[in-house]
């Protein structure tokens, strides 16, 4: 795993050593610089060595000079493609670097290679002959890859901050990413913090000609719900082999690795079987198991992982945050965050990693499998609601209201606190059903902050053209496609990347694998969802493998009792004059929460955030 960076326009030597510096915890093994003065072409890499030290050197350039490569990632299905290119009389140097194998599939097939490859990554590719740099960013945004396009000028890093390291760039805040912000609990892609810095969506390729001064984006890959009815007609013991053997080669592809390799282990139904499987093909270079637990009952998983490692006779290291451990790590990684992020399970994502990087460079977790899966509680919600959802307007209004009055509780999404999540998304149309129940804020609530009348449509526009776009048959799969293609991109995947490379260590996810997710996507959804209860087909597979205790357990997503713990700390009522809101609002509103009047623990948090984030 790597950070990379470049640019083509203004700029010199020592905006590409700025950048590339930033990006130390990504790549501390080595760092390199490419510059070719007369296309003021210039291409940097700081390099964390997991495969091939010696081959993998970057950037790295072709045989005929025409191609430049810097790359981050792992391509898991490199050593079949590289039999395939050697069939074509394609020569290659290094061992088993998947660095050069990118570089020739990318010579050999140019931009079609990117849906050839299985694995994460962030590209950057400068072609000689042609003029033009070419970046490119997995099917799931796995792997972040940030751009900025500005008077003639194209800039590439893997992190926000990298980026603003280069001298033309001007961090002005985007008020309407900053409502997204505050809506979504993140900035969903392509906006960014700043104005002209944008993100490379999950499944694209972008092009900037250096002669034309132009960008040209392109998809290459869509995520799509193609219910494949054949599957009706087979026994439900086949759909579960090939289940079985797709999962049991996605998790042994991402044992290819020259350091060992660990694995989370959170006591749920993903890892648990991620985890199984591992005992099962039993990786010579496995590092064993590692689990975290909090000091609060209703949010510690730590007493199932105990029991999935003892039912494995897996060694599995434990640790618990307390509050203490949460004041102590909290400021120092805010500090560190490189684009705001509402996951308040950021820090003990981060505490996790610090200790992961003690055991391995590499771990393998089930993120993922909630979205590919259907597994996450609004699936229960959904279920729900086809008794309300035809009552008249006013009278969802009216229960909206109603809800405000009910007791606030710290405990694990309590039953109040779905109650109030569920009664204030009814209030709106279904397209933005599920941003709002993720929400910090209400949009009237948005438009009292900053001052001014908010758009709904323009503050939700993400959600609800992924919503009209979607392929999704019932509201099942158009939701499913919503976690998939938004929430998994900028929110779950995220919070992870930037937790594990802060500490230098990479995070694989089997259940991203092409093959499980095609499959997946083939699946109808009577076998993910039934009675709106999650992860069907995935439920019946770990009985293979985990007692019924793990397997029937309620869902529980990786948190902590931010509402207790952040009242612990000062409290985060005041922004700089670099954010434009009104600060008595949002001290009105912080106060609120702290005096237990209204429940704004998700806002408290974003305000955290941003009163820590370095903007210069």
């Amino acid at each position: 795993m790597c950070g990379i960076a470049g640019f083509c326009g203004q700029g010199n030597i020592k905006d590409i050593r700025s950048m590339i510096n930033k990006l130390h915890h990504r790549g501390p093994d080595d760092n390199n610089i490419f510059s070719e003065n007369n296309s003021r072409c210039v291409f940097g890499h700081a390099r964390l060595t997991i495969i091939d030290e010696k081959g993998g050197k970057q950037p790295m350039i072709s045989d005929s000079g025409r191609y430049v490569l810097t790359y981050n990632g792992e391509i898991y299905n490199a050593g079949s493609l590289r039999k395939t290119l050697e069939k074509k009389k394609i020569k290659f140097t290094s061992k088993n670097s998947d660095t050069e194998l990118v570089l020739r599939a990318f010579e050999y097939w140019q931009e079609s290679c990117f849906v050839k490859f299985n694995g994460m990554f962030a590209i950057g590719i400068w072609d000689k002959k042609e003029k033009r740099i070419i970046i490119a960013r997995d099917r799931f945004g796995e792997k972040p890859l940030f751009y900025y396009f500005k008077n003639q000028n194209f800039i590439f890093s893997s992190e926000l901050s990298s980026l603003s390291e280069h001298s033309s760039v001007e961090k002005k805040i985007s008020t309407l990413s900053l409502k997204k912000y505050f809506v979504f609990n993140h900035i969903p892609s392509p906006h960014t913090l700043f104005e002209n810095c944008y993100k490379c969506q999950a499944g694209e390729y972008i092009i900037f000609n250096v002669g034309k001064k132009s960008l040209d984006k392109k998809k290459y890959y869509h995520f799509k719900i193609q219910e494949d009815e054949t599957f009706y007609c087979r026994k439900e013991h086949d759909i579960l082999d090939e289940l079985d053997d797709l999962l049991t080669k996605a998790v042994s592809s991402r044992f290819l690795a020259d350091v060992p390799v660990g694995a989370f282990l959170s006591g749920g139904i993903d890892s648990s079987l991620v985890c199984s499987i591992l005992k099962k093909i039993e990786p010579e270079n496995f590092a064993g198991s590692l689990s975290i637990g909090v000091d609060q009952e209703s949010y510690d998983e730590s007493i199932y992982a105990k029991k999935v490692a003892k039912h494995l006779k897996m060694k599995n290291k434990l640790i618990v945050m307390q509050s203490k451990d949460w004041q102590k790590e909290l400021i120092f990684c805010l500090k560190r965050l490189d684009e705001p992020m509402g996951d308040y399970s950021f820090v003990p994502s981060y505490y996790l990693c610090k200790e992961a990087r003690k055991i391995s460079k590499v771990m393998i977790s089930g993120d993922g499998s909630d979205e590919i899966f259907c597994g996450y509680t609004t699936f229960e919600f959904l279920k729900l609601i086809n008794y309300v959802k035809f009552s008249p307007y006013f009278l969802r209004k009216k229960i909206a209201r109603l809800v405000d009055f009910l007791p606030i509780q710290s405990n694990y999404m309590n039953l109040f606190y779905k109650v109030n999540k569920v009664a204030k998304g009814l209030q709106f149309r279904q397209e933005i059903w599920n941003p709002v129940w993720l929400s910090s804020l209400q949009s009237d609530e948005i438009s009292d902050l900053f001052e001014e009348k908010t758009d709904i449509n323009e503050l939700y526009d993400d959600a609800i053209d992924l919503w009209s776009q979607s392929s999704g048959k019932d509201i099942n799969a158009r939701t499913q496609e919503y976690y998939t293609k938004f929430y998994l991109q900028d929110y779950v995947l995220t919070k992870m990347d930037r937790a594990s490379m802060l500490h230098s260590l990479e995070v694989r996810t089997p259940y991203l694998d092409n093959d499980v997710t095609n499959f997946a996507n083939r699946l109808p959804m009577k076998f993910k969802v039934r009675n709106g209860n999650g992860k069907y087909i995935l439920k019946q597979l770990a009985k293979r493998y985990l007692p019924k205790s793990i397997i029937n357990r309620p869902k529980h997503g990786f948190a902590v009792p931010i509402n207790d713990w952040i009242k612990t700390i000062e409290k985060p009522n005041d922004l700089s004059d670099n954010y434009p809101v009104n600060k008595k609002i949002l001290s009105q509103m912080i106060n609120s929460h702290y005096s237990g009047k209204k429940d704004y623990r998700l806002f408290a948090w974003n305000v955290l955030v941003l009163k820590n984030y370095k903007l210069k």
